[in-house]
């Protein structure tokens, strides 16, 4: 099970994204700032990963050459995966989260965060670091908490984040451009969804989507009083 970061000090303490070329940190600010809505405690994605945008894809979370899975599995939810700048839609990134990007094999491209949704609903985020072809460094996997991600999407910009992360960090001749969203047609629309606002979980509603055109709206989505969805508790979806 992986190690829950809840705390931008233990963010830091977990290397992941460090030392620069690699984009993880980069990466973790514009997924908690652009794509990432809270609405009743519940946090919901502004795009829907189907669609491929920014190089979302699934993830099968199969067992590695030991046997091993890199996460819990999951029964009503979908493992997504994006980081990888290689991607062809790479290009829809901010150049915050591209500009250290060498093209070579290196580790400006070795960072990656995983999400567990359903359709724009976002239960789990994670972050890893990708090795080799395939494979997840397990012991570099962590879950960063929904409190973590709060705290990240109200800090003042990236420079501030990274200052946090390593006090010795500055910023060269960076200009933060605002992340080229997909066109409406491959948005959720967090605004329309509803949570309980009690925050107590209704084990008798599923989380589930409507789908009116190409717009997705998600319907109600059982919270526990943490903020946190309660633990899977059967087997994976099959890849």
């Amino acid at each position: 099970m992986p190690e829950t970061l809840n705390e931008l000090k233990r963010l830091q303490r977990s290397q992941f994204g460090q030392p620069e070329p690699r984009h993880g940190l980069r990466l973790l600010f514009w997924f908690a700032n652009e794509l990432i809505e809270f609405i009743s405690n519940q946090m919901f994605a502004t795009v829907h990963p189907n669609t491929a945008v920014f190089g979302f894809h699934p993830f099968h979370n199969r067992p590695d050459h030991d046997g091993d899975i890199l996460l819990p599995e999951t029964e009503n939810s979908d493992y997504y995966v994006v980081g990888n700048l290689k991607n062809t839609n790479a290009y829809q990134f901010p150049d915050y989260v591209t500009e250290k990007y060498t093209g070579l094999q290196d580790d400006s491209n070795t960072d990656r965060i995983i999400v567990d949704m359903d359709g724009c609903n976002v239960y789990r985020v994670y972050v890893t670091r990708h090795l080799g072809r395939s494979n997840f460094s397990h012991s570099e996997t962590y879950r960063i908490s929904q409190g973590l991600i709060s705290v990240i999407k109200k800090m003042e910009d990236l420079e501030d984040f990274l200052s946090k992360i390593d006090p010795s960090y500055r910023l060269h001749s960076l200009e933060m451009d605002l992340p080229r969203l997909p066109p409406v047609n491959h948005m959720c629309q967090p605004k329309h969804c509803t949570a309980s606002l009690s925050g107590n979980r209704d084990t008798s509603i599923q989380p589930s989507l409507t789908q009116s055109g190409n717009m997705y709206q998600p319907k109600e989505s059982p919270v526990s009083q943490s903020g946190d969805r309660d633990p899977p508790k059967d087997s994976f979806l099959a890849h």
